[in-house]
């Protein structure tokens, strides 16, 4: 559970996963690899924890 918001807010969130799965998609990845690329998308929109 995130305790702030992202930056990017919920477009921005779903533009970014979404390019994830259609890089993950045309690279031919597995569906293991393509979560990491989501996994790092969302991290990427998280704003700096302060603890």
């Amino acid at each position: 559970m995130r305790a702030l918001a992202e930056v990017r807010g919920a477009a921005g969130r779903t533009r970014a996963v979404a390019a994830a799965v259609r890089i993950g998609l045309a690279n031919k990845e597995d569906a293991e690899v393509i979560e990491e690329r989501i996994r790092a998308a969302e991290a990427a929109g998280s704003p700096l924890a302060l603890w």
